[in-house]
């Protein structure tokens, strides 16, 4: 395999036993199947709605995986039969030539994705799957809910690998940012030097800009203190950036500030999008949801924007859905899959004005999770004890679970990687 690094548009072509993987900065994942031709026409940090759509697919098979998170602009891929958004998730778009379709074939297995055509916006769901043909109007119908092919399966399987490695990238490229450590001697002389430069900054908007920079080098310092393991030092440093945000966006009536607040922490919420519950770097993007509820309504975009409380559900179904790929134990998996069930419920006794989309898509999520566990409950039983019994209600030890475990992780393929510059 080969590696390069894209600098401007570029069309890639695969030949007919060749595969490709472009790796968009921190904030997606492309993988393009055998015989597959793709555009690449924004290569910008995050897509940018100049550019519209970000790529276009004109054969073969793309499979995009995107991190963008629900504050940011989405990954669009031009088709024959109209533009596939993706913000979160994993989704499958066959262009002409499949064997199974001449037109276009879009499979969502992670989230969410969006279809906007001339005449309408079809959204998917986890397990939806829809065959677009010219002049026909979209039929959505259910997957099965297992990868029955090859190239599914193992992009499937790189999807667990590759958020992992998206979620350290980021949490790399924040660390860099942070400069002295508050763990260092010299941490009080970089605070001093803060508090004068905003004391000599004049005018209400040009403070409240510098406030919002030290809080961004706040949320530096946190993601470089976790990655040296001093996770306490590090909360300190996000109850600061919280407590910031919050002076800043309380402070002053002024809408420019702020619109300036709510940019800053959609970019901050877009640097830590790929982390989930059981990265370490979580821990910043807990701190930056939380921040969200200092946000004026004025000032969010409502049709896109989450609040704390659904993210946080929507990344625990993540990190479920990773759970379950990697082959942890069932017991495991079902008492998250409960949790998440009963935060849910009470969501939907307790919120107004949540979106329908949302519940329909944590919705479609946990009917395929609870079907993956009720499989591995199974497979469990019958690996280990040969009993049908539900391993729920069984008492294993930990050398069972561990052997059961060892036997179920799935070996990954690799694949030649293109990155954006």
């Amino acid at each position: 395999s080969e590696s390069i690094t894209l600098s401007k548009s570029a069309l890639i072509r695969t030949g007919l036993n060749e595969e490709a993987t472009i790796i968009f900065h921190d904030a997606a994942v492309l993988r393009l199947g055998p015989n597959t031709t793709v555009a690449i026409h924004d290569i910008s940090e995050r897509p940018s709605s100049a550019y519209n759509p970000t790529m276009t697919v004109y054969r073969g098979k793309l499979w995009v995986q995107s991190f963008l998170g629900s504050r940011s602009q989405p990954l669009t891929v031009g088709t024959e039969q109209g533009i596939v958004q993706v913000r979160e998730g994993s989704v499958a778009i066959m262009q002409g030539g499949d064997e199974e379709s001449a037109g276009t074939d879009i499979r969502v297995w992670n989230r969410t994705a969006a279809v906007v055509r001339s005449n309408e916006v079809v959204t998917l769901f986890a397990g939806d799957r829809v065959a677009l043909e010219s002049g026909e109007k979209a039929f959505v119908t259910k997957m099965s809910g297992i990868a029955d092919d090859t190239w599914t399966k193992d992009n499937l399987a790189s999807d667990l690998v590759h958020q992992r490695e998206i979620a350290r990238l980021q949490q790399q490229r924040l660390a860099k940012q942070a400069g002295v450590l508050p763990t260092s001697a010299f941490y009080s002389v970089k605070r001093l030097a803060e508090q004068v430069d905003v004391l000599m900054t004049i005018g209400s908007e040009a403070k409240a800009e510098k406030l919002l920079q030290q809080a961004d080098t706040r949320l530096s310092e946190a993601a470089a203190l976790i990655a040296e393991g001093s996770v306490q030092d590090a909360k300190v440093s996000l109850e600061e950036y919280k407590q910031t945000i919050q002076e800043v966006a309380s402070g002053s009536g002024d809408t420019v500030v702020q619109s300036l607040v709510a940019e800053r922490v959609a970019m901050a919420s877009a640097a830590v999008s790929a982390a989930l519950p059981d990265d370490s770097v979580y821990l910043v993007k807990e701190a930056v949801l939380e921040s969200t509820t200092a946000l004026p309504d004025s000032t969010v975009d409502i049709e896109n924007n989450q609040d704390a409380e659904r993210e946080l559900i929507s990344d625990q179904l993540a990190a479920l859905v990773r759970k379950i790929g990697e082959g942890a134990d069932p017991r495991e998996l079902r008492a998250a899959e409960q949790s998440i069930t009963a935060a849910v419920a009470v969501l939907q006794e307790e919120t107004k004005g949540v979106p329908p989309t949302f519940f329909e898509e944590v919705r479609a999520t946990l009917v395929r999770a609870r079907a993956d566990i009720t499989a591995a409950e199974a497979r469990m039983n019958i690996l280990l004890t040969g009993s049908t019994i539900p391993v729920t209600q069984m008492e294993l030890s930990d050398a069972q679970v561990d052997s059961y475990v060892s036997r179920m992780l799935r070996p990954l393929n690799s694949v030649s990687q293109l990155r954006t510059k």
